[in-house]
């Protein structure tokens, strides 16, 4: 039993130093820690002070030192519209996550960069949240001003999609939620005390305390069991890229 508490304080003690040492080189921080659509959400309302309802923002608005705005994660320089979402996106999700391209509106969630058009040329706009009856959005250059919680319907955005983009780092491709072991969508420093839990009550001949579904999560080796191995690769996926940004794949990790 020693032998299991010690384990069990090591990893502990991992958990909470490693996340540490991973976040010390970074430049941009990000205004979230986790990735959950509500963190997301709470964080681009918290830049309404910063970019109040009414406030000039057109083609002409100074961004920074330069104009147009260069955003990073696209490779791509910005003006207006597509230059306040990416102020934005930059403002949430830090400079150094990649965007990532996606299909269908009704997967978006906030912080997704909506480009459409809508017959009166292109315009793009960032998500707040999804509604019942479209997307509820923050937008730049909306006559020449910020506007924030106009509902975009879905058919005006998927029929007059230009690009739908996402920061939000992809889950496994081949497993579905691996390593996020509670379920909430987003992998987290609970995925990993969880699945820590679970492999000690393992180990000392109790029941992990997992459904079957977060065991198939917790395995994030893939081997059809719950080892300590697992427990070190949420903890190295969540340091990596959560806590750091660097957008390593599974795949990736286990090499």
């Amino acid at each position: 039993m020693k032998r299991i508490t010690a384990l069990f304080v090591s990893l502990l003690c991992l958990a909470v130093m490693i996340p540490v040492c991973f976040a010390a080189p970074m430049r941009a921080r990000a205004a979230v820690s986790d990735y959950s659509e509500q963190t997301v959400y709470q964080a681009l309302l918290a830049m309404k002070s910063k970019y109040p309802e009414g406030m000039r923002f057109d083609n002409s608005t100074p961004y920074s030192e330069q104009k147009p705005y260069f955003w990073k994660a696209a490779g791509q320089y910005d003006v207006g519209c597509a230059a306040f979402a990416a102020i934005l996106s930059d403002a949430v999700f830090g400079t150094s996550l990649p965007v990532q391209k996606f299909q269908d509106v009704r997967s978006a969630r906030p912080g997704d960069v909506l480009r459409y058009n809508g017959g009166y040329g292109g315009h793009t706009v960032i998500v707040l949240q999804k509604r019942s009856d479209g997307i509820e959005v923050a937008e730049g250059n909306y006559n020449g001003k910020v506007h924030w919680g106009r509902i975009v319907s879905f058919s005006d955005l998927q029929n007059g999609k230009e690009y739908f983009l996402t920061r939000y780092p992809q889950q496994s491709s081949t497993g579905s939620g691996r390593g996020d072991t509670d379920g909430s969508g987003a992998i987290s420093i609970e995925d990993v005390q969880m699945a820590l839990i679970a492999y000690t009550n393992q180990v000392s001949g109790k029941s992990t305390g997992l459904s079957s579904a977060q065991l198939s999560r917790a395995d994030a080796d893939l081997n059809g069991r719950l080892g300590v191995e697992d427990v070190q690769l949420i903890l190295i996926y969540y340091t990596r890229n959560v806590v750091s940004r660097q957008n390593i794949p599974w795949d990736r990790l286990l090499q």
